[in-house]
């Protein structure tokens, strides 16, 4: 990524729908590091996957920045309102700085059990999760693993059994497996809805980077 990191100056809201053009939105220069380097190196291959900005209508999760959706800000109320007008929306995203964005994926989308997991697993988790939530990411693993040796429980939920089962299969065959999970999800999901379908090349390179 390149550029200086700036924010951008928006069009009051109280322009009707189509009344406005946004700037460009700022560019990230240098990515911020939290001093966790399982952490620190996963958000840097996301931040390659994200990008910087984008508001494609076909997109489900709406105006998204450094990763960061409209919809998903949402899940987490007012810690995404930037502007601090008592609202999450577009304005919000669009003002969202990379140490604000960084700061909120660790916190809600690098748990505890990462740590527990080996790095490139983990770091594959967290893009996954990033993208499709960590719900399906771990049961995406825990796919993986039932592919590889241990019919464990796809329910979701990275506790003991599964984190023993992770650790115990051989990474490259468990990391190739957990690439084909993730690829198959993501075609079933351009198969079932059409319009999503021009994002299945992204996808794609993200399940099999």
């Amino acid at each position: 990524m390149k550029d200086d990191v700036s924010s951008s100056s928006v069009t009051p809201k109280n322009l009707a729908p189509g009344q406005f053009r946004l700037e460009a939105p700022a560019r990230l220069s240098s990515l911020p590091k939290l001093g966790n380097l399982g952490f620190d190196a996963a958000m840097a291959i996301v931040a390659m996957q994200e990008g910087i900005y984008s508001d494609d209508a076909n997109d489900a999760g709406g105006p998204t920045k450094y990763g960061w959706s409209l919809r998903a800000a949402r899940q987490y109320g007012m810690e995404f309102d930037v502007d601090h007008d008592g609202d999450v929306d577009i304005y919000d995203i669009r003002k969202l700085e990379p140490l604000k964005a960084v700061q909120e994926f660790r916190l809600h989308f690098w748990p505890a059990v990462y740590e527990q997991l080996p790095p490139q697993i983990a770091s594959k988790a967290f893009s996954f999760a990033v993208n499709m939530g960590p719900h399906f990411s771990h049961v995406l693993l825990q796919r993986a693993v039932r592919a590889c040796a241990d019919a464990i429980a796809e329910d979701g939920a990275l506790g003991p059994r599964s984190i023993a089962a992770v650790n115990a299969i051989y990474q490259p065959s468990l990391l190739a497996a957990y690439r084909s999970e993730a690829a198959g999800y993501y075609r079933l999901i351009a198969a079932k809805n059409t319009a999503s379908g021009k994002f299945i090349g992204g996808w794609l390179n993200r399940a099999y980077y």
